[in-house]
């Protein structure tokens, strides 16, 4: 039943971002073609995270969701798990792991968030994403080359880690989505 509800959430959070104008059904393909513009003309560079959804906070979530959506959060998340006879239960800081039926949308709209909010003091600036150079799947990245060291602060203030070997802002190559 607790995976119906996460399944449900998931569905809800994949509309909220279509809305945006990122499906995550389609995203993938969109994902590397940018990837590939980034590594012919260096335009566009790609992040990845480690253990993305293991960072992906109580706190964080709370903050950048409206009260109604984490309440139905935090009562359909698995909050601890049982590890041992030994330890017994341990009560989890994150939101959920892979496998919960909302990550993975989630993840995507989080990282999503964090890269509009670190484009507020931009001249010019919009109060739309501009996809023909923003990217997220996952926690698959991608952004223009200028904004990688801003994105990376802001991500790291967030509590994730950018995995530098597996992050690409100058040379040939990019990777996104495998």
């Amino acid at each position: 039943g607790n995976m119906a509800m996460q399944l449900g959430l998931g569905s809800f959070l994949e509309g909220a971002l279509r809305l945006s104008g990122l499906n995550i059904r389609t995203q993938q393909p969109k994902n590397k073609a940018l990837a590939q513009l980034g590594s012919s003309d260096g335009s566009l560079c790609t992040l990845d995270l480690k253990s993305a959804s293991d960072l992906q906070g109580c706190d964080l979530v709370q903050k950048l969701l409206p009260p109604a959506v984490w309440g139905v959060i935090d009562r359909i998340r698995s909050k601890r798990i049982f590890v041992s006879k030994e330890v017994g239960w341990m009560e989890l800081n994150m939101v959920s792991t892979m496998g919960n039926g909302f990550t993975f949308p989630l993840m995507t709209l989080i990282l999503l968030s964090l890269i509009y909010a670190s484009r507020v003091s931009e001249p010019g600036r919009r109060n739309f994403v501009d996809y023909s150079c923003t990217a997220v799947y996952g926690d698959d990245i991608i952004v223009r080359s200028h904004e990688f060291e801003r994105v990376c602060d802001i991500l790291s203030r967030a509590g994730f880690i950018v995995n530098v070997e597996k992050s690409f802002n100058s040379g040939g190559f990019r990777e996104s989505c495998g």
